[in-house]
């Protein structure tokens, strides 16, 4: 995926960089909560600009095999924009960033449906 940009960037933000420091936890909760951020406007620059050019992705929509390269990932989110333009939500609910010295990785939650069809997530009380 984008680990070998994403590890770059959180290496090259010094304090000196920023006007507090920050860990590399935070740093790289903001970096995805950007991306979700961009995700939701439909801004494909700021979707795209954290991945590495040779990111591969695999998600719950075809291609079944991944897709593979920055532009074949560019190419899977247009169609995405305007779906979600017409009144979907996408949001992060749950967010766990794990990092160490040299090694970091998170895991996320993420919700996306148009909200016509969102029910509560416990209807009724049920659950």
């Amino acid at each position: 995926m984008g680990e070998r940009r994403l590890v770059t960037a959180v290496e090259t933000i010094t304090e000196e960089d920023t006007d507090m420091a920050t860990t590399d936890e935070q740093q790289i909760r903001a970096l995805i909560e950007r991306w979700a951020a961009a995700v939701h406007t439909g801004d494909m620059e700021t979707t795209l600009d954290a991945h590495a050019d040779d990111i591969v992705m695999f998600d719950v929509p075809e291609p079944e095999d991944g897709v593979r390269g920055l532009a074949a990932y560019r190419e899977t989110w247009p169609g995405f924009f305007e779906w979600q333009a017409g009144g979907a939500v996408f949001e992060i609910v749950e967010l766990h960033v794990e990092a160490g010295g040299d090694v970091a990785f998170a895991w996320a939650l993420l919700r996306w449906a148009h909200r016509r069809s969102w029910l509560p997530m416990n209807p009724g009380g049920c659950g």
